[in-house]
Protein backbone atom coordinates (compact mmCIF):
# COMPACT_ATOMS: atom_id res chain seq x y z
CA UNK A 1 0.00 0.00 0.00
CA UNK A 2 2.76 1.93 -0.17
CA UNK A 3 3.27 2.74 3.61
CA UNK A 4 6.52 2.97 5.15
CA UNK A 5 7.17 0.27 8.00
CA UNK A 6 9.73 0.95 10.23
CA UNK A 7 11.91 -0.14 13.37
CA UNK A 8 11.45 1.64 16.55
CA UNK A 9 12.73 -0.61 18.84
CA UNK A 10 16.37 0.07 20.99
CA UNK A 11 18.69 -2.16 18.71
CA UNK A 12 19.85 -5.24 20.41
CA UNK A 13 23.49 -4.37 20.31
CA UNK A 14 23.04 -1.37 22.93
CA UNK A 15 21.48 -3.51 25.50
CA UNK A 16 24.47 -4.54 27.14
CA UNK A 17 25.47 -1.37 27.63
CA UNK A 18 22.08 0.38 28.69
CA UNK A 19 21.88 -2.48 31.20
CA UNK A 20 25.01 -1.28 32.74
CA UNK A 21 23.71 2.64 32.65
CA UNK A 22 22.71 3.93 35.73
CA UNK A 23 21.15 7.05 33.92
CA UNK A 24 18.81 5.58 33.01
CA UNK A 25 17.45 5.11 36.67
CA UNK A 26 16.00 8.60 36.80
CA UNK A 27 13.76 8.61 33.69
CA UNK A 28 10.37 7.39 35.16
CA UNK A 29 9.02 9.23 38.10
CA UNK A 30 10.02 7.19 41.36
CA UNK A 31 6.68 5.76 41.94
CA UNK A 32 6.25 4.43 38.34
CA UNK A 33 9.90 3.28 38.68
CA UNK A 34 8.85 1.23 41.23
CA UNK A 35 5.81 -0.15 39.54
CA UNK A 36 7.91 -1.18 36.73
CA UNK A 37 10.26 -3.11 38.51
CA UNK A 38 7.20 -4.69 40.09
CA UNK A 39 5.68 -5.26 36.42
CA UNK A 40 9.31 -6.83 35.70
CA UNK A 41 8.59 -9.33 39.03
CA UNK A 42 5.49 -10.50 37.85
CA UNK A 43 6.20 -10.57 34.06
CA UNK A 44 8.69 -13.04 34.99
CA UNK A 45 6.94 -15.14 37.40
CA UNK A 46 8.67 -13.84 40.42
CA UNK A 47 11.77 -16.04 39.22
CA UNK A 48 14.79 -13.56 38.14
CA UNK A 49 16.43 -12.16 41.41
CA UNK A 50 16.22 -8.46 42.46
CA UNK A 51 19.46 -7.96 41.26
CA UNK A 52 18.67 -8.35 37.91
CA UNK A 53 15.48 -5.92 37.85
CA UNK A 54 17.46 -3.10 37.54
CA UNK A 55 19.11 -3.65 34.46
CA UNK A 56 15.97 -4.90 32.82
CA UNK A 57 14.04 -1.86 33.97
CA UNK A 58 16.76 0.08 31.98
CA UNK A 59 16.29 -2.15 28.84
CA UNK A 60 12.85 -1.42 29.34
CA UNK A 61 12.99 2.58 29.71
CA UNK A 62 15.69 2.99 26.87
CA UNK A 63 12.97 0.75 24.57
CA UNK A 64 10.25 3.30 25.03
CA UNK A 65 12.86 6.33 24.86
CA UNK A 66 13.95 4.80 21.76
CA UNK A 67 10.46 4.26 19.97
CA UNK A 68 9.32 8.06 21.13
CA UNK A 69 12.41 8.71 18.91
CA UNK A 70 11.23 6.96 16.35
CA UNK A 71 7.73 8.29 16.58
CA UNK A 72 9.21 11.87 16.53
CA UNK A 73 11.33 11.33 13.63
CA UNK A 74 8.12 10.09 11.26
CA UNK A 75 5.39 12.48 12.47
CA UNK A 76 4.38 15.16 10.16
CA UNK A 77 1.32 17.16 9.79
CA UNK A 78 -0.45 15.26 6.68
CA UNK A 79 0.08 11.59 8.12
CA UNK A 80 -1.04 9.78 10.91
CA UNK A 81 2.27 7.62 12.85
CA UNK A 82 0.55 4.01 14.23
CA UNK A 83 3.23 2.28 17.00
CA UNK A 84 2.47 -0.99 17.57
CA UNK A 85 3.89 -2.52 20.84
CA UNK A 86 3.00 -4.28 23.96
CA UNK A 87 0.99 -3.14 26.61
CA UNK A 88 3.74 -2.24 28.71
CA UNK A 89 5.54 0.31 26.46
CA UNK A 90 1.85 1.88 25.45
CA UNK A 91 0.95 2.76 28.79
CA UNK A 92 1.06 6.51 29.46
CA UNK A 93 2.05 6.56 33.05
CA UNK A 94 5.46 4.89 32.05
CA UNK A 95 5.97 4.17 28.59
CA UNK A 96 6.18 5.74 25.43
CA UNK A 97 3.94 8.24 26.04
CA UNK A 98 5.79 9.62 28.51
CA UNK A 99 9.02 9.59 26.80
CA UNK A 100 7.35 11.92 23.87
CA UNK A 101 6.11 14.13 26.31
CA UNK A 102 9.55 14.54 27.82
CA UNK A 103 10.93 14.38 24.28
CA UNK A 104 8.68 17.23 23.52
CA UNK A 105 8.49 19.22 26.93
CA UNK A 106 4.57 18.96 27.07
CA UNK A 107 2.36 15.76 27.28
CA UNK A 108 0.58 14.70 23.67
CA UNK A 109 -3.38 15.07 24.83
CA UNK A 110 -5.54 12.95 22.79
CA UNK A 111 -6.00 13.04 19.84
CA UNK A 112 -2.88 13.82 19.02
CA UNK A 113 -1.83 10.64 20.81
CA UNK A 114 -4.16 7.76 22.09
CA UNK A 115 -2.82 5.00 23.83
CA UNK A 116 -5.44 2.12 23.31
CA UNK A 117 -5.27 -0.92 25.66
CA UNK A 118 -6.20 -4.25 23.73
CA UNK A 119 -7.50 -6.73 25.72
CA UNK A 120 -8.71 -10.67 25.11
CA UNK A 121 -11.39 -10.35 27.75
CA UNK A 122 -15.02 -9.23 28.31
CA UNK A 123 -13.80 -6.74 31.31
CA UNK A 124 -14.30 -3.63 29.97
CA UNK A 125 -13.27 -1.61 33.31
CA UNK A 126 -10.68 1.02 31.55
CA UNK A 127 -7.13 0.89 32.82
CA UNK A 128 -6.55 4.90 33.63
CA UNK A 129 -2.86 4.15 32.25
CA UNK A 130 -4.90 4.23 28.69
CA UNK A 131 -6.60 6.36 26.77
CA UNK A 132 -8.86 3.92 25.10
CA UNK A 133 -9.91 0.05 25.71
CA UNK A 134 -10.23 -2.34 22.51
CA UNK A 135 -11.56 -6.04 23.85
CA UNK A 136 -11.72 -8.76 21.74
CA UNK A 137 -13.12 -12.40 22.64
CA UNK A 138 -11.01 -14.10 25.25
CA UNK A 139 -9.26 -16.83 25.19
CA UNK A 140 -8.49 -19.90 27.36
CA UNK A 141 -6.32 -18.92 30.26
CA UNK A 142 -2.91 -20.29 30.26
CA UNK A 143 -0.72 -20.19 33.42
CA UNK A 144 2.36 -19.92 31.80
CA UNK A 145 4.35 -19.37 34.50
CA UNK A 146 3.60 -23.11 35.66
CA UNK A 147 6.57 -24.14 32.69
CA UNK A 148 8.89 -21.65 34.06
CA UNK A 149 8.36 -23.18 37.52
CA UNK A 150 8.86 -26.51 36.80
Amino acid sequence: AGVPVVGGNLPRQQHAAVMHDPRWDDRLPPDQHRALLRAIDEGHCHQLPASQWPAMARIQIARDDTMAATLLAWQHPTRTVLLLTGAQHARRDRGVPLHLARLLGQPLPAPQLISVELRASHDATPDPAYDALWLTDPVPPVDHCAALRS
